[in-house]
């Protein structure tokens, strides 16, 4: 499976905008964009869990295409959204969440590298992370 691994946030353009974009406060900004990021990835056919570490936050996410999931928000609650594939190599999810409208995907760039892209609010704030598969 494409996705299935341990991951490493090597940039990212646009971090503190879209952290601000959705009410987190300075301190909360600086801290978060200072720490590191690993994304622990299983997929299972058209199932996913996502294991994010932010430092020493853990955040789990379960999340099945095609199918309703409900995703954690790292600024605290949950939306339902249906994730959907847009090609091999790409899942999409949107959703609505407290007057703003998400869409993002994950993208496998490359067998060792992927983005996830986050639009806010149809292009008003946008942020890539980038991503390096470890050894």
């Amino acid at each position: 499976m494409a996705f299935t691994g341990t991951w490493v946030q090597t940039s990212a353009e646009n971090a503190d905008g879209v952290l601000r974009y959705v009410g987190m406060l300075e301190e909360q900004i600086k801290e978060m964009t200072s720490l590191p990021v690993t994304v622990e990835l299983k997929q299972d056919g058209d199932k996913f869990f996502e294991k994010f570490t932010v430092g020493t936050d853990v955040m789990d996410v379960f999340f099945h295409i095609g199918k309703e999931s409900l995703i954690p928000l790292i600024t605290g609650g949950e939306v339902k959204t249906v994730p959907r594939y847009d090609g091999p190599n790409k899942t999409v999810a949107e959703y609505d969440h407290k007057g703003v409208h998400y869409y993002g995907y994950r993208e496998l760039l490359s067998p060792t590298e992927f983005v996830d892209h986050m639009d806010l609010d149809h292009g008003k704030c946008i942020t890539k992370y980038f991503f390096t598969k470890q050894a």
